[in-house]
């Protein structure tokens, strides 16, 4: 039986709870009330109270003997509430700022990320490819800058012979602990020793290594070879492990390059499929007489021709099988290639007399079928205009409209929808 459940209660959960449900319940409230995500002053003092209460509850040793005896009986001697014990548990966490390495972001277990091997952050480069890379594979050169372990001092920053020493303000440890009173609280803050840098070092000026300065990394540029494999896509990657950034006691990190296609002049992609547009003739589109030339990715020129007796509309679309771009897993097999087209029309003064007599012959206008003679038809005139100003002038009605709209619905009147959507007010 469980005889004190305040720890269970300041994690949220029952006192059944099992292990991997007390870690995800703390780290939730840890996400909740980290001092460097939450502004409540109040969040840091919480914050050390779900840790404090999550250190004793995830060791099943430690569970085990607070669940049989109990805060006070942990405590033993000590007086006082619950809660007046769990602060004084607090007292001995240095929970404050944890960014950087061994950050606390992620939530887990502190203890277990003070002591994960750091590791330095991937560098990205973007970088732009054509289409016809894609198409046929390319390999191309990227310059990039990163840091590089001295080689000179192999890291340590200093002169052969000479010493490291300890840095006094931190006592070699890389943080300070500052403590604050709180009423009958301790609360005990670690943060990074701004003296050192964190790294827990004194090097004299004298010792310091010529080539890095003591700083045990120097400034590098590479050239590195990417290899572009045919069928590769826009926002594909190419990783580069252990190219990024090196820095003593950490592993080093990935170089990650993005690839970016460029627009291209005449080709679309999508997916594994190609698309082109393609002017006609009227007479090509009547006749279906067509005959062009396409200059393909890899260099070939394609002959396209349209189907006999096939009339050709505006925005008639003809595929040529396996010619679009070859797939990564397999270059055998390809997309395809669609074209599509857009039919010229005459204009108005290439039409002769003879040209319209013979287009009415071939393709005589329909009746109107309509009394002209009636009281109710009229004949008007139309002339060219611009498709713009329609749509300008139906933007405006309708802002006019919701600006009359939002004038009108400040009024204390009713409104309801017929079922055809009219608003009847």
């Amino acid at each position: 039986m469980v005889v004190d459940t305040k720890l269970y209660d300041v994690l949220g959960v029952p006192t059944n709870a099992s292990d991997r449900e007390i870690k995800r319940a703390f780290q939730q409230k840890a996400r909740e009330f980290h001092p460097d995500k939450n502004p409540d002053p109040n969040a840091t003092e919480k914050f050390q109270e779900i840790s404090a209460a999550y250190d004793i509850l995830k060791d099943p040793n430690k569970r085990r003997e607070y669940d049989q005896i109990g805060l006070k009986g942990m405590n033993s001697g000590a007086s006082g509430s619950a809660e007046d014990i769990l602060h004084s548990f607090m007292s001995g966490f240095p929970f404050g700022s944890f960014g950087g390495f061994g950050s606390f972001d992620d939530f887990g277990d502190f203890h277990n990320s003070q002591q994960r091997r750091q590791r330095t952050e991937d560098i990205q480069y973007k970088m732009k490819v054509t289409l016809e890379d894609l198409y046929n594979g390319a390999t191309k050169k990227i310059q990039i800058n990163r840091t590089r372990i001295c080689q000179q001092c192999k890291g340590k920053g200093v002169k052969n012979g000479c010493h490291i020493g300890k840095c006094n303000q931190c006592n070699g440890t890389g943080r300070v602990k500052n403590v604050t009173h709180r009423g009958s609280m301790i609360i005990q803050q670690i943060t990074e020793c701004s003296k050192c840098q964190s790294t827990g070092e004194f090097i004299k000026p004298s010792d310091k290594c010529e080539k890095c300065k003591g700083n045990k990394i120097i400034n590098e540029s590479k050239i590195l070879e990417v290899h572009i494999l045919p069928g590769m896509k826009n926002g594909d990657e190419q990783i580069f492990k252990g190219e990024s950034d090196e820095v003593p006691g950490a592993d080093t990190g990935d170089v990650i390059v993005l690839l970016c296609e460029k627009e291209h002049e005449l080709f679309h992609r999508k997916k594994n499929d190609l698309y082109i547009k393609k002017e006609i003739t009227l007479s090509q589109a009547l006749l279906g007489e067509i005959a062009f030339p396409i200059i393909h990715l890899d260099g070939r020129t394609l002959i396209l021709k349209g189907p006999e007796n096939f009339v050709i509309n505006d925005h008639t679309v003809l595929t040529i099988e396996n010619e679009g771009m070859p797939s990564k897993e397999n270059i055998s097999r390809r997309g395809n290639l669609f074209v599509q087209f857009s039919v010229i029309f005459p204009q108005s003064d290439a039409i002769t007399p003879d040209f319209a007599d013979a287009l009415n012959k071939t393709f005589p206008p329909k009746e109107l079928n309509v009394d002209l003679e009636s009281e109710n038809v009229f004949e008007v005139t139309t002339e060219e205009a611009d498709i713009s100003e329609f749509l300008n002038s139906k933007k405006t009605y309708q802002e006019t409209r919701n600006e009359a709209y939002d004038e009108d619905s400040d009024d204390e009147s009713y409104h309801y929808q017929t079922s055809d959507g009219c608003t009847i007010m």
